[in-house]
This record gives structure tokens, sequence and C-alpha cells, in this order.
């Protein structure tokens, strides 16, 4: 995939996903529709979400009506069409947010099945840069998220073994070993915002930078 340095997806913070009837996989279809909002607005169709997204078109529908249910997005019938699509395609709209993650497009090229880039998006909340925030384990995060500590770990394992995550042992005087996580430079986080490629961004979204 194609994609210009400092270009990136606007991902808001998003927990308790069992609450708001929404499974972890669906932030990656969120994702993957937003990384279609241009200025001109977002008009993609299920097949060229499900491509991106590395899921069937059925999954697709599926997540957008769960996340059009908790107001995540705004879904429109428009008169625009493709020559793929004769008829009448969506038009998406989001909510914009003060905070939100930055995600390189790079995710889309990673080499991670659905469910390691969906994880992957729900961890990176947790982590401050390349590191997991202090006093954070893997059990509180599962309760933030509104997972199993067993999804959880099963996906961490699973980043590990493919090189997109690192466990190491902290130990700080007499306290008790603690199990610290970090994400490699397999998958870009850290940005040079020099580099921001602002044509990408809509106007009314408030960046903040620094």
């Amino acid at each position: 995939m194609k994609y210009n340095d400092g270009q990136f997806v606007c991902l808001p913070q998003i927990l308790n996903l069992k609450e708001n009837g929404l499974k972890y996989t669906d932030i990656l279809v969120y994702v993957a529709l937003r990384s279609f909002d241009k200025l001109d607005g977002c008009f993609p169709m299920y097949e060229t979400i499900a491509e991106r997204a590395n899921c069937s078109r059925d999954y697709v529908i599926k997540a957008v009506n769960r996340l059009k249910a908790v107001e995540f997005i705004t879904v429109m019938p428009s008169a625009k069409r493709t020559e793929q699509c004769k008829s009448p395609i969506n038009k998406y709209e989001f909510k914009e947010y003060y905070m939100f993650e930055r995600i390189h497009y790079s995710i889309f090229d990673a080499d991670l099945n659905l469910h390691d880039k969906a994880m992957i998006l729900n961890l990176r909340q947790f982590f401050a840069f390349e590191m997991i925030k202090p006093f954070y384990t893997l059990k509180q995060i599962a309760k933030e998220l509104g997972l199993t500590y067993k999804v959880v770990t099963q996906r961490v394992n699973s980043l590990i073994r493919k090189g997109y995550m690192e466990r190491t042992i902290s130990t700080y005087k007499k306290r008790k070993p603690q199990k610290k996580y970090k994400f490699t430079d397999k998958m870009e986080w850290i940005w040079n915002y020099s580099k921001f490629d602002r044509s990408f961004i809509k106007t009314d979204v408030k960046l903040i930078v620094g």
C-alpha cells in the first residue's frame, strides 16, 4: 500500500468493548474505514474496507452496524457511485476528538492476521511511546478493554512471537518482579511531527502536537 510520510489515521480511546456491544476486531474495521476519510468525504465500499482490514465483507457490515449503534460513526446514503458499484454507496462521518492515537498506515501492510492487528490497536492506548504505561498489567488492560485476560494474553504472546512486542522482567528493590511489555520497531509509533502530511487531516480535527 502506498502512503505518505506522516500520514496517519485517528483512533480515539475505546474502552469497555463488551459493555458497548463491540468486538475488539471492530477497532481494526474502524481504523480501516477511517483511513479512507479525505477532505471530500469518506465513501469506501464494503469490499474495499474488507480488503484493507483483512476480513470478509459480511464481517465489515456487522462491524459497521455495531460502530454505528454506539455512535462512533454516522452512516448516510449518498448519490456517489463508482465503476465497480453502480448503486449509491454509503457516506461515513466520524466524531472528532481532542485526544487520539495516531495510527500509521503501515498497520495495513503488517504481516499480522485480523486478530493480531486488532489487538495491537486496542493495546496502543495503554502505551506511552513504545513502552506500556507505568503500573499497567495485562489483567488491568483486559479489564479496561472489557475483554478476558485469556484473549489478551493469547494475542500478546502471538505479537511477541511475530516480533511486534517484547516482554521483559522488571525488578525494583524488594518489590515483586513484574512483567513489562514494549512495542518493537517493526511498526512506527513515534512521530516526526515535521513530516505530517496535513492534506490528509480534516480541517475540523483539533490536532494536538507536543
